[in-house]
């Protein structure tokens, strides 16, 4: 897995492993306050009969407890977080048509209210539910995948640009 940013703006996060999540922290930002995060990605697959997929990671107050916001090559979103370590599903996959396919720009963007949070893609609302924010302070960044079942993934490559963390 690499993590670097380019001359051309992008921020870039390249997985060739299959059944790997990679994120990254906005540096120097500690969030304790309702926020919302948006970002730019393109999913840029090795196999493009294979899945990958990006997203969000928010509300990270340490590597056993935070949200992750994602959305698939396929066309399918969800959210899912881990609490003391503990995963489970906030939202199952869900297919919406708000995905752009085939390696185009989604933008992808996740509000955090004191007691909601909300999913948009590409300027459309796909979801809001029940989710607080965390009361210790807490951090957020983009983040790429290629998860199990492993036969349905692919290395990938996604491509990150106009990064926004914004007080709400």
């Amino acid at each position: 897995m690499k993590f670097y940013k380019f001359n051309q703006g992008h921020y870039t996060a390249t997985i060739d492993t299959v059944n790997l999540i990679a994120y990254n922290n906005a540096p120097n930002v500690t969030i304790n306050f309702p926020y919302a995060v948006q970002c730019d990605m393109i999913i840029q697959l090795k196999d493009t009969n294979k899945l990958g997929n990006a997203g969000i990671i928010f509300n990270y107050v340490d590597n056993k407890n935070f949200v992750v916001a994602e959305f698939f090559t396929n066309g399918t979103y969800q959210v899912w977080r881990s609490i003391k370590g503990t995963y489970s599903f906030v939202i199952n996959s869900t297919y919406t048509t708000a995905v752009k396919k085939g390696g185009k720009t989604n933008t992808f963007k996740v509000i955090q209210n004191r007691t909601t949070a909300e999913i948009i893609i590409n300027n459309t609302s796909v979801r809001s539910f029940a989710l607080s924010l965390p009361s210790a302070n807490c951090k957020s960044g983009p983040l790429a995948g290629t998860e199990v079942p492993i036969n349905y993934y692919t290395p990938l490559t996604v491509l990150f640009n106009n990064f926004i963390l914004y007080k709400n």
